[in-house]
């Protein structure tokens, strides 16, 4: 075996492992909201339909806002002991949580302890996410080229999309493959076994892959802080304030990625089957532009691609949101596909500008705190809020929310220095050494 084919074996390794553990995370988040209709009346014994499907869309909420405080709990670790023991401990806890799901039995076998189950399932699947990113996204552009570290990061993303896109054909062949009364007894549950069995493989393919040359060199050394939290808080405010403000753009990525499709049916009355087609179409075609536009900020620097996800969502928000009054197929499909671009440049971009931002000893918590808690607060906010306001009639303020957070967005990264080709080698001094120094 030549010298360039084992190097390119060694680069492929952590790359597959990173981001197939980050399809699997994402697969898992995605088959519960997809088949949330079939077995809400299974698990959550409400007075109707209606009122159990809401108590199962809470507990999608309650999940989701889990990520801040896993960020909190769990990113530390990936300081102190590894980004790959990070990986395996937040894949064997997604893994695990929707095995529990899909083993629950249901209400009318034992009772309130079903939902119960369930409940605290989606909080340790909430703690796993709150981790998954920023240890994936070290991982990944740790063990990056130098000059290709955007698209590297870029796979993050497009594994993302990708496990969404299977939880959606899973959820698709389940629902079209049993009749109801199947569906709603027992079929629902393979989607989750399914998804325990690709964790399963995830966390074999992270226990086999080596760690990262960044936490090597710092792992038994001086250099290991022994509370990122505290460290961070005190020296890297400004830091963590940038990626809480480039991750705002969550709330536009959330917007066209998952809800458009729900935005453009309140809005026009056009079909839902027809708008989450056009969903579909234009999550394949971010999947195939993430790389190119991953490796284009390789070339012209992290700022401008970040900057241009700004400036298009301040100045199209608001047209491309009217647009989709119109109850047209064609018109849906263009304004998805050019939202989905435009996030894009954002979603390629923002795990290479995150490592290059932090030091390589506190480098999960700097980034994985501010990231979920924008996450948290304005991505998983967004669908609630644009239902809210075009179901009143108010479908425009929607399109000033996604004008404020870019501007917003784009003022603090105006001020941000460059940050592609850093040394991610490089560590912070601890609060001691301050002192001393």
């Amino acid at each position: 075996m030549t010298t360039s084919t084992a190097r390119r074996r060694t680069s492929a390794s952590p790359l597959i492992s990173g981001s197939f553990g980050n399809f699997v995370e994402w697969y898992d988040w995605g088959i519960f909201a997809v088949l949330a209709t079939v077995f809400s009346a299974q698990i959550f014994h409400a007075g109707s339909d209606i009122a159990a499907l809401l108590q199962t869309l809470t507990t999608f909420a309650v999940g989701f806002a889990a990520r801040p405080l896993g960020a909190v709990l769990l990113s530390p670790l990936g300081d102190r002991i590894g980004r790959k023991r990070l990986l395996s401990l937040a894949i064997l806890m997604m893994a695990g949580g929707s095995l529990v799901l899909g083993l629950t039995p249901g209400y009318a076998v034992i009772g309130i302890v079903s939902p119960v189950i369930f409940v605290a399932a989606r909080i340790v699947q909430g703690l796993s996410a709150g981790a998954e990113f920023q240890a994936g996204s070290s991982y990944i552009v740790e063990h990056a080229p130098e000059h290709k570290r955007g698209l590297f990061g870029s796979v993050t993303l497009m594994s993302s999309i990708a496990g969404t896109l299977a939880a959606t054909a899973t959820g698709a062949i389940v629902t079209t493959v049993f009749d109801a009364e199947t569906l709603a007894l027992w079929g629902w549950r393979i989607p989750f076994i399914i998804g325990a069995l690709l964790g399963l493989i995830g966390l074999y393919l992270r226990t086999r892959a080596p760690e990262t040359e960044a936490f090597q060199k710092i792992a038994g050394t001086d250099a290991i802080v022994q509370s990122p939290l505290r460290e961070v808080f005190t020296h890297h405010k400004l830091t963590m304030l940038r990626i809480f403000a480039i991750s705002v753009y969550t709330g536009a990525y959330y917007l066209w990625t998952v809800f458009l499709p729900t935005y453009a049916h309140l809005a026009s009355g056009l079909p839902l089957q027809q708008t989450l087609l056009g969903g579909i179409i234009s999550l394949i075609v971010m999947f195939i532009a993430l790389p190119f536009l991953g490796r284009l900020s390789d070339k012209i620097g992290r700022k401008p691609m970040l900057l241009a996800h700004c400036v298009g969502m301040a100045l199209l928000a608001y047209p491309m949101l009217r647009l989709l009054e119109i109850p047209s197929f064609g018109v849906f499909l263009a304004v998805d596909i050019v939202g989905c671009l435009i996030v894009g440049f954002t979603s390629a971009t923002q795990s290479a500008t995150y490592c290059e931002l932090t030091p390589a000893n506190v480098r999960t918590t700097a980034m994985g705190i501010p990231y979920n808690l924008s996450s948290a607060l304005v991505g998983g906010t967004m669908p609630l809020i644009a239902t809210a306001l075009v179901t009143s009639g108010n479908g425009q303020a929607v399109a000033f929310i996604i004008i404020g957070i870019a501007v917003f967005a784009g003022i603090v990264i105006a001020f941000m220095p460059e940050v592609r080709g850093r040394d991610l080698n490089a560590v912070a001094l601890r609060s001691r050494d301050r002192a001393v120094a």
